[in-house]
């Protein structure tokens, strides 16, 4: 074997994902990564290399409307082949010159948008400094694939550790982009505004990047609000209260939504399609305390001169929405993050002999990414990130577990032809936490993969580990309440046969906080001998007092519950654990409650 490897990594990653306030900056942000890195695939394949991932011909890797669904995402990780008399220093120039023309396009259709609003000299100044590009690569010849591709990427690793340093280049006396807090704003200050004559314009301009009162953008933020069009990216409280819409009857919504349609777009956002089309509004018009921020940043002041037509705009929507929550209840607040990752990836790929064994596997875990954003679009969510064996979504409570299970099953199909003969199964752990709509989207990221963390279980026991699901409940000033199982535990279905009986049953039912405290005070015996007995029996006499009746369980049902056939409730631990699985169930049948409060009327 001859030739040369030759990794690759774009960035930054931080300033295009992590660095984000609205739900757009988070999903343009990974779109803008994933094209910047496609571009510079592109270019390294036109200059002769052979991808072996992403594992994809030129047609996938030219630039993709953020309009189109299904379209390839691509890591910001890059690795190929070159042969022949084709120099490895020509194409990582390609690829570097590639992926900052792809950078430039973006940020020339943001300029343009943002006309005079923008202070040229440190517009040009950070758009100069934004593509962070680093390269590594080894020769094959006389070495295996394998062993050079860990080669090539512990050099990659090394090069990024030992990265560029480069002189500060910003403007004392500027504010700090509210995004990134490293780079100053590239906004004209107020008086710049006044002064250019801007006043309305910029005022148009502002409403359109949906800034807030004395928020600031940077050169990364502003492409992220303006570049792409009119692409519009639902808001968690969209999604949040997602249940709610669809359990309300289709004419009792439709005087709200013509009157939604009368709003403008800078102060109410509409939202694609597809499983949106019932209400493709924001979520935040459902939220009554919500709308006097809606005028306040449509207008980035308080009520008041221009803010007096938007709140006439608005006028009449808040009795509708009353109307509605007399009729439905209040819309449901909380929302699921779900943040998926394969398990065992590294040893699988370990076993890749060649490079087209690689491209095979890379194929399909590209193939996977593409069917899981049709899949989390089925249970009414929003992908923000698919790439390979990474999944990031929101999707509305009722919908989650659910989605999570697809996703695995899925995952384990399209995986299975690459892994025959391998001892290291592909199986995917599904982190969701469930959490308020109003909480900061860095902390909802956050909580996600927290969840994925819980769900691998790399503190428990080796056979404990990965393979997982785990539910955390994030109810605003409580404690997490934590469920996690692998996906072949029977309380998984125990979990799901728990949602059922919350859904039927009484929505006051307080069994899971009586079992909490039970559990506590089996914690303090001192005596082990016939501890499990008494467990089983305190049980059995719960469940017959506060269950039998209010969440219509037969007597069979409690007693294999207590004699945990399906999984033991034996000791305090496993005690406290069921009580939290309860107070998990209880969340999600509530959101399944709202969500089929149409089909119950209609029955009624």
């Amino acid at each position: 074997m001859s030739g040369a490897l030759l990794a690759l990594s774009i960035g930054p990653v931080q300033e295009f994902i992590a660095a984000a306030r609205r739900t757009r900056d988070l999903w343009f942000g990974s779109y803008l990564l994933s094209e910047v890195a496609k571009a510079a695939a592109l270019g390294a394949s036109e200059a002769g290399a052979e991808l072996i991932f992403p594992a994809a011909g030129d047609k996938e890797l030219r630039p993709a409307d953020p309009k189109e669904e299904d379209t390839l995402s691509v890591a910001n990780v890059i690795l190929a082949e070159i042969r022949g008399n084709t120099k490895v220093e020509d194409v990582r120039d390609a690829a570097r010159k590639a992926a900052e023309r792809r950078w430039r396009d973006f940020a020339d259709q943001a300029r343009q948008i943002a006309g005079g609003a923008v202070a040229a000299s440190r517009w040009d100044r950070q758009v100069e400094d934004v593509i962070e590009f680093y390269a590594a690569w080894t020769p094959l010849n006389g070495t295996g694939y394998q062993a050079a591709r860990k080669r090539v990427m512990r050099l990659l690793a090394g090069r990024k550790a030992c990265r560029d340093f480069r002189p500060h280049l910003g403007s004392a006396g500027i504010h700090k982009s509210s995004l990134d807090g490293g780079r100053e704003s590239v906004l004209q200050s107020p008086r710049d505004r006044l002064g250019g004559g801007l006043k309305r314009d910029t005022g148009t301009i502002r409403g359109r990047m949906r800034l807030k009162a004395g928020e600031e953008l940077d050169a990364v933020g502003l492409v992220k609000r303006l570049a792409g069009g009119r692409v519009r990216f639902p808001s968690v409280s969209r999604v949040a209260a997602d249940p709610w819409i669809r359990g309300i009857r289709e004419g009792d919504l439709e005087e709200l939504s013509t009157a939604c349609g009368r709003i403008p777009g800078e102060m109410l956002s509409r939202v694609p399609g597809g499983p949106f089309e019932i209400f493709p509004y924001e979520g935040t018009v459902l939220f009554p305390t919500r709308h006097a921020q809606m005028v306040e940043e449509s207008t980035g002041e308080r009520p008041g001169g221009d803010g007096e037509a938007l709140n006439k705009a608005l006028e009449g929507v808040p009795a509708l929405v009353d109307r509605l929550i007399r009729s439905y209840g209040e819309p449901f607040p909380y929302l699921a993050v779900l943040a998926a990752d394969g398990d065992h990836m590294g040893a699988l790929l370990s076993e890749k002999e060649t490079p087209h064994d690689h491209r095979e596997f890379s194929g399909e875990l590209s193939r996977f990414a593409i069917e899981a954003r049709k899949e989390i679009k089925k249970h009414n969510g929003v992908a923000v990130y698919t790439g390979g064996d990474d999944v990031l979504a929101f999707l509305p409570v009722d919908q989650a577990v659910d989605c999570a299970d697809k996703l695995r099953k899925r995952f384990a199909d399209i995986m299975e032809p690459v892994a025959k003969g391998s001892n290291a199964a592909p199986t995917l752990s599904a982190g969701i936490s469930i959490a308020h709509c109003l909480e900061d989207l860095e902390d909802l990221l956050d909580f996600g993969r927290k969840a994925e963390s819980l769900a691998k279980g790399k503190k428990l026991p080796e056979k404990e580990q990965r393979n997982g699901l785990a539910v955390v409940v994030r109810s605003r000033g409580n404690a997490p309440t934590t469920f996690r199982a692998q996906w072949t535990d029977p309380r998984i279905d125990r979990l799901q046969e728990w949602v059922g009986h919350f859904l039927e049953g009484e929505r006051s039912n307080k069994l899971p906080y009586e079992l909490r405290r039970r559990a506590g005070h089996f914690r303090n015996w001192t005596e082990t001998e016939g501890l499990e007995k008494a467990i089983r029996a305190d049980l059995r006499l719960v469940l017959s007092r506060k269950v039998k009746g209010e969440l219509r369980l037969g007597d069979d049902d409690i007693e294999r519950i207590c004699t945990g056939r399906d999984a033991p409730v034996d000791s305090p631990e496993a005690l406290a654990d069921f009580a939290e699985e309860l107070l998990v169930a209880r969340q999600i049948a509530e959101a399944k409650r709202l969500a089929e409060r149409r089909r119950r009327k209609e029955d009624a």
